[in-house]
């Protein structure tokens, strides 16, 4: 590692080219320290990697180029693997930084053997990085307020349990313990709480550079997307308190500390790869399953979209006869009230069927690593999918395990897609 660079900054980019731009030339002149920088783009349209063409001219710049918008924590794995630096640092593209900053950061990181990570604070953050009623209107104004953050607050570092992925310094050695994002957090939310959580269990300490400002616009991304962020965080806040077995609600501040501790770091489970390949790949080990069949179709049972019943009474009633085949429904998330729902809803739908000669459905609940999703997908012969948010990253996962996905219709199976 190393090659020369002090430090390799991942930006994660979807469109947003002038952010972009605003943000990467901030880095470069606010920056004491060699940087590579690593601009990984989730299906943007030309302009940015015109502009990635552009600062390579005059920087040390790679662009990553992904053809779909494959998620903030799946992008940010991939730079985190491309890079070559023994720090890394994730860097929103909707960020500008001041005079200092990562000098501040870089302190706060070196403070300690045991830090693993240290973000800033920031004009919009959630938790403790947040400086709360900010008022600067211009870059100017953004530079006087960091000095004066910069002077009063020198040298300090304060502990956290939790750091906001839009601007995180990590140790190399971190990402080699706990791994990177967990890309089941499906285009973004939580995956920075999950990433600080393992990091925990896994003994490194997470610090606040209280000297270090930067500017944050918020949630540009979404924004432009015009996602529904509020259904967005609801989904990821099922997977999360379901990772983390925790019936709280998302309105109140979830007990962070706690949840690291209560539960020692377990690599077969709380291990990332950085690399899907690693996961996903057509030899990865089957999921053991209580009954075979020549072709077993997957169907992901969504706690939050009922499409799924749907989607499997159509294809029950299209394979009746068929000794064949059977008909696998995994659950997710796995979260008991979730699991008990889904069950009750796959019995009725089994017993919906009478003395017909149906399929085998099997209903799995079983809690699956992050690192063992790709047994999922080899113990199938076809994924279904039900058109529900999280379609694309199955058929993400699907497609890496060579296994065809299709859209179900009543009236026949669409080609494989």
């Amino acid at each position: 590692m190393g090659a020369g660079h002090d430090v390799s900054i991942v930006i994660p980019v979807r469109e947003n080219a002038e952010l972009t731009r605003v943000c990467a030339e901030s880095v470069f002149a606010r920056t004491d320290a060699s940087v590579e920088l690593l601009l990984v783009d989730n299906g943007s349209g030309p302009e940015v990697g015109e502009l990635a063409i552009e600062l390579a001219r005059r920087h040390a710049v790679r662009w990553i180029r992904n053809e779909s918008n494959e998620g903030f924590g799946f992008a940010c794995n991939q730079g985190m693997a491309a890079a070559t630096a023994d720090r890394v640092l994730l860097l929103n593209n909707d960020v500008v930084v001041t005079d200092g900053w990562y000098d501040r950061l870089s302190a706060a990181l070196e403070s300690s053997p045991d830090v693993g990570m240290a973000g800033p604070r920031s004009n919009r953050v959630s938790g403790p990085q947040l400086i709360a009623g900010c008022s600067y209107r211009d870059d100017a104004g953004l530079g006087e307020l960091a000095r004066r953050v910069a002077t009063d607050a020198a040298g300090q570092v304060v502990d956290v349990a939790r750091l906001v992925g839009l601007c995180t310094l990590i140790r190399r050695e971190v990402l080699d313990d706990v791994g990177g994002f967990d890309p089941c957090f499906w285009l973004g939310n939580f995956e920075d709480d999950d990433l600080s959580l393992r990091a925990l269990r896994k003994g490194w300490r997470l610090v606040i550079a209280a000297d270090a400002f930067i500017h944050h616009e918020g949630s540009a991304t979404f924004r432009r997307e015009r996602f529904d962020w509020g259904a967005l965080m609801e989904e990821n806040w099922d997977w999360f308190r379901a990772k983390y077995d925790y019936a709280g609600s998302m309105a109140e501040p979830y007990p962070a500390r706690e949840l690291a501790d209560q539960v020692s770091f377990d690599g077969a489970r709380d291990f990332v790869p950085l690399t899907h390949e690693r996961v996903f790949h057509p030899d990865a080990d089957p999921m053991p399953l209580s009954v075979t069949r020549p072709r077993c179709a997957l169907l992901f049972a969504d706690a939050r979209h009922t499409a799924w019943l749907r989607v499997a009474s159509e294809w029950l009633t299209a394979h009746v006869g068929d000794p064949d085949v059977a008909l696998l429904l995994r659950a997710e998330p796995h979260f008991p009230e979730t699991i008990d729902r889904l069950q009750r809803h796959a019995e009725r739908l089994a017993s919906s069927f009478g003395a017909a000669d149906v399929p085998d459905v099997l209903f799995d609940s079983t809690p699956l690593a992050p690192r063992d999703r790709g047994g999922l997908y080899t113990a199938a012969t076809e994924l279904l999918l039900a058109g529900g948010p999280r379609d694309a990253l199955y058929r993400r996962e699907a497609a890496a395990c060579a296994l065809p996905a299709a859209r179900y219709s009543s009236a026949k199976r669409s080609a494989p897609a």
